[in-house]
């Protein structure tokens, strides 16, 4: 009885020990809060000059979040004003970040693929529109008509074709633009 009352007290002052001291300790919590505010502010403000096309502020605020928090949302936004920058390196660079921290978000295949596709990067590309087509289960013309373009270039017509032959399924507007290889 002795043993296990005393056993109590002594978890109870445990306890209590560990709470004053961990209470005490708050500048790391709050560093954190406070970079994780200020990156949240600096989010947003980009979030919101993106929207107005002033890419070049944007970036510079994305950066400063970025600094303070690394954050999928926040190399997410960045990857996309690298894409509306026409910034293709950092573009793509950022999606293999993305796809790092986040597999299984589809935007940021779409974005890489279009940022690989960009730089000629072909092979990186077709990876990027595979896994959103097969995982995905989406068909868009664009998807089709753009993974064909890199499969020509990387010497596979045939495939490129099949792709071709499947964007002017989904939409007869890309049935005009390569005709001899869709028949």
């Amino acid at each position: 009885m002795y043993m296990m009352c005393h056993f109590k007290m002594t978890m109870m002052c445990l306890i209590a020990f560990t709470t004053v001291f961990t209470a005490c300790d708050t500048t790391t919590d709050t560093r954190y809060s406070e970079n994780a505010t200020q990156a949240r502010k600096h989010y947003l403000i980009a979030r919101n000059e993106t929207q107005s096309g002033e890419f070049h502020s944007a970036l510079d605020n994305i950066n400063r979040a970025l600094e303070l928090q690394q954050n999928y949302y926040y190399f997410y936004l960045r990857q996309k004003i690298h894409n509306n920058m026409e910034s293709w390196v950092n573009c793509a660079e950022d999606g293999d970040k993305l796809i790092q921290l986040e597999p299984g978000h589809f935007e940021s295949y779409l974005l890489t693929a279009e940022c690989n596709y960009q730089l000629g990067q072909y092979k990186k590309a077709i990876s990027s529109y595979d896994w959103f087509i097969l995982r995905n289960d989406i068909s868009k013309p664009d998807f089709f008509f753009k993974r064909g373009n890199s499969y020509l270039e990387i010497g596979k017509p045939k495939k490129a074709a099949l792709d071709w032959n499947k964007a002017c399924y989904l939409d007869d507007t890309y049935c005009s633009t390569f005709p001899k290889l869709i028949n």
